[in-house]
Formats: C-alpha cells, structure tokens, sequence
C-alpha cells in the first residue's frame, strides 16, 4: 500500500468544508519577526550604576588574604555511647531485655504471653 498522490490530497483539501474558513494561505509576521524587529531597531539602554549607600560594599577577598582552615581536633577519649555502653549496669539491663524478648517471642503466644 503507497501514499496517495498529490492530486488526491489537493481534490481532498478543496472539497472540505473547512475549505472556505482556512483555504486561503496568508503570510502573517510571526511573534518571533515581531520582537526581533523591536529589539534591533531600540537602542540599547545606558549601563545601571549600582546604587550606592552609606557604606561602599566590601571587596571580595584574595585567596592569600583568607586564613587556612584549622586542623581537625582528634577525639580524646572514648565517646559518650561507649563510656554508657561498657558499664556493667548498662549491660545488665540490656542482657535482661534481650533475654525476656527472646523468651517472649519463642512463647507459643508470642509477646502477649509474657508473664510480667
């Protein structure tokens, strides 16, 4: 099966109704023409000034006038979760509750057998 030929497609647009609307082929000045003309035939405005203040705004600096960054600082000793984490009575309560939640999950009724 091919593409019908031009003849068709010309005989088709003619006898469509939309033939007496949208038939006549116009050339009208897109927006694009339009703004392009506007824009090259203004002039070009003069340079803002930045307004100026009480207080001229500082320069940026030099990279040789900023400081080098510190070094970072070691930690000192062990940290607040170790220190909790190796007292005996931390590890107490933490082997008891371990304990008591294996045992209440392996209950026949789970959690909600737990005799507390």
């Amino acid at each position: 099966m091919g593409a019908i030929g031009t003849d068709a497609v010309a005989a088709a647009a003619h006898s469509s109704p939309l033939q007496a609307a949208y038939g006549q082929t116009i050339d009208r000045v897109s927006a694009h023409e339009m703004l392009s003309t506007t824009y090259a035939s203004a002039e070009a405005p003069p340079p803002v000034q930045p307004p100026r203040g009480k207080y001229d705004p500082l320069p940026w600096p030099d990279e040789n006038q900023v400081p080098p960054m510190p070094a970072p600082v070691e930690p000192k000793g062990p940290g607040m979760w170790e220190e909790i984490l190796k007292n005996p009575t931390v590890k107490s309560a933490i082997n008891t509750g371990c304990a008591k939640s294996r045992a209440a999950s392996s209950a026949p009724g789970g959690a909600a057998a737990s005799n507390d």
